[in-house]
């Protein structure tokens, strides 16, 4: 369902998970594919990403994520 919602958005979202209260964060990951890194709002997830860690005082970790060979992935 939240995949459908951000596909279909023409702003930016941001989904996060935060299992204690942010103020406890100390880390922040970014998944994201070959095809969302190719998108024209791709920087503004970056800025924005480093806007929070800054924020927060927390590290930030960018994870591509790439298939398995032969193996689709599919996002919708």
């Amino acid at each position: 369902m939240i995949d459908k919602i951000v596909e279909r958005s023409s702003v930016l979202i941001l989904v996060t998970r935060f299992p204690l209260p942010i103020q406890h964060t100390s880390r922040v990951f970014l998944a994201f594919t070959s095809q969302q890194a190719k998108s024209s709002s791709f920087a503004q997830s970056i800025i924005l990403a480093i806007t929070l860690v800054t924020e927060l005082k927390a590290s930030l970790q960018l994870l591509q994520v790439i298939p398995s060979k032969g193996v689709d992935i599919d996002l919708s």
